[in-house]
Order: structure tokens, then sequence, then C-alpha cells
């Protein structure tokens, strides 16, 4: 955000491009690890997915 301060059109490209990023990144998760029938495996299984897409993204950006 910061290299897009002088360049607001583009800074709310890159917040709605994150909004959509996180959906999808919730649903790829609990996709994943919804398949097995929630229990609470699952649920950390999707925590950790969460954390694991975070981290990747992170590095994206």
């Amino acid at each position: 955000m910061a290299e897009l301060n002088k360049d607001k059109a583009r800074q709310k490209e890159l917040k709605e491009l994150q909004r959509i990023w996180i959906n999808y990144r919730d649903a790829k998760c609990n996709f994943i690890f919804g398949l097995t029938g929630g229990g609470t495996a699952d649920r950390e299984g999707v925590k950790r997915c969460f954390v694991k897409e975070t981290a990747q993204r992170v590095k994206e950006l």
C-alpha cells in the first residue's frame, strides 16, 4: 500500500483483490478440510491452512 500511496485507484483495486483472495482462501481451506466430517482435527486443519495460505500471500505481495 505504501508504494501505491499516491495512486488511490490502485489502492482500491488492491483492497478489492485482497477481499477476493480472502474469500478464495477461506473456501479452499474449508473445502479441503471439510471433506472428512467437520471434527476437531478438521477445524485445526482449516486454521493451519489459513496460516499457510496467508504466509504464502504475504510473500507474493
